[in-house]
């Protein structure tokens, strides 16, 4: 009988004890990851993401037509490519 009146109350304190400290847990996850998305932000940026975008635009302007051709198939056959109008290009 006294076995299962401890099972209880220690069940009992274990739950609340879980209550009571899972916010502040929460809270601690969600400004881990802010803190963590804002550090991913200042190392990683938004600048390196464009020079490859540049460097990417350098290599198309470098290919001749039949190569151009190409890769527009290429890009059109996995949708890859967004047509530009050519009035915009010229």
């Amino acid at each position: 009988m006294t076995k299962s009146i401890f099972k209880l109350i220690l069940a009992g304190i274990l739950f609340g004890a879980v209550v009571f400290f899972m916010p502040m847990f929460i809270l601690g996850i969600f400004i881990f990851f802010a803190i963590f998305r804002l550090f991913m932000r200042m190392t990683m940026g938004r600048g390196r993401f464009m020079e490859h975008r540049l460097a990417f635009a350098d290599k198309i302007r470098s290919m001749s037509e039949e190569e151009y051709a190409g890769f527009k198939q290429k890009m059109d056959k996995h949708n890859c490519y967004h047509r530009i109008p050519q009035e915009e290009i010229n």
